[in-house]
């Protein structure tokens, strides 16, 4: 059963910024979505109207069917949190009892779910301190429990682990996982950490200043997102460059330098250019096709000359698929840093095309060095985007 249903909203404040664009889509009864993106991407914004705290510009909030301009913010029974709803000079057990006590609800309903949340949170040393004096992890679970403690039909967590450290956010997120997944109601959990929302796997809404990126399964939109700013988000690696010919064989060349290997030579290339306008040059064998209204891909044979967008076009690959070589022909980077995620070494390195990353998990440890650093990467994983409206091609 579908519980919450947004259609084409809009939010534009006086000052003339446009906060949401357009925003559809829905949530069934008892769904769990992450709202996933950057800063100033328009994730507060939408919360706080689904939750009635804001109204939108334009478009429709529907709660079970029913419009929910029509239903106010009390009877609407949604749970959100903040950290400055927090009295400091009270103790952190007064300020959760306190949105208890507001609904009519007894101490003893209370106790109970405070006695099941420390089952999970183990929160039973701080509850007597005051607010003020808790440290950034233990405000973070205070305003967790404040928000999923109480009963609600839907429970709005807006990126409640920001302040923390990775090891803190992932010991805080199992707890978080494991509380949740007890919850009779739908969740909504905004997230600016791609590991945290790759840890919560759940259907998940990407925006982009405003406007949806993608939306679905996370693990479909990271093997191919619909546009540069989810590859960024992914901490994808972008290169600028673009197509030549040498020798009757097509590479892809970085602008930075270096040239890499495709298959494309008697092959057809497609490019994409539905809201663009790109144009291949030197096709001294084949003509390029004019493109449809209906927004379907032109193609050509790379039997004659380099097939080339005038723009240049990004090149994307993910970290585990840029590997390190031994040949001086392809892409070069500096050493940074590197850092380890279990048995995987993830390095950064640093070229023109900017920072780039490596996810090393061959068993060999990476040492630092001061010479550059050969890469490569399998042009078949690679993905391709418009420099024009930077959308995939």
């Amino acid at each position: 059963m579908e519980y919450l249903k947004l259609e084409n909203v809009c939010k534009q404040y006086l000052y003339g910024v446009k906060a949401l664009n357009n925003i559809s889509f829905s949530l069934p009864q008892n769904g769990r979505m992450t709202v996933f993106g950057g800063e100033s991407a328009g994730k507060t914004t939408l919360l706080k109207i689904i939750a009635g705290l804001l109204e939108q510009t334009e478009g429709g909030i529907f709660l079970q069917g029913k419009n929910a301009a029509a239903i106010s913010i009390k009877d609407r029974n949604i749970s959100m949190s903040f950290a400055d709803a927090f009295k400091k000079h009270k103790t952190l057990y007064d300020n959760l009892y306190y949105s208890f006590l507001i609904r009519g609800k007894s101490r003893e309903v209370f106790e109970s779910r405070l006695k099941e949340a420390d089952g999970i949170f183990a929160m039973n040393h701080m509850l007597f301190k005051k607010y003020g004096d808790l440290n950034a992890e233990e405000r973070a679970v205070a305003v967790v429990l404040r928000c999923l403690m109480r009963d609600a039909d839907l429970y709005i967590l807006d990126n409640p682990l920001k302040d923390l450290q990775q090891e803190c956010k992932k010991n805080l997120l199992l707890k978080i996982s494991d509380c949740i997944k007890n919850i009779d109601g739908a969740v909504i959990y905004a997230a600016d950490d791609f590991d945290e929302a790759c840890f919560l796997n759940f259907r998940t809404l990407i925006l982009n200043y405003g406007s949806i990126s993608g939306y679905g399964n996370l693990n479909d939109i990271y093997n191919k997102p619909d546009d540069l700013y989810a590859c960024k988000l992914f901490g994808m690696n972008v290169i600028k460059g673009n197509f030549i010919k040498e020798s009757d064989k097509i590479y892809f060349q970085p602008e930075s330098g270096g040239k890499i290997l495709t298959d494309f030579t008697e092959q057809a290339v497609a490019f994409s250019i539905e809201n663009s306008s790109k144009t291949l040059t030197d096709l001294t064998d084949k003509t390029v096709a004019s493109q449809p209204e209906n927004g379907d891909k032109i193609l050509t044979e790379c039997t004659g000359q380099a097939a080339a967008s005038s723009d240049g076009i990004f090149a994307v690959i993910k970290p585990e698929d840029l590997k390190i070589t031994e040949s001086p022909d392809l892409l070069t980077a500096d050493f940074v840093s590197s850092r380890f995620e279990g048995n995987t070494q993830i390095i950064y390195l640093k070229n023109a095309n900017g920072y780039l990353s490596v996810k090393n998990d061959n068993g060999h440890f990476f040492e630092p060095t001061d010479k550059s650093i050969a890469l490569t990467f399998d042009i078949k994983k690679a993905l391709f985007y418009s420099v024009k409206d930077e959308r995939i091609l």
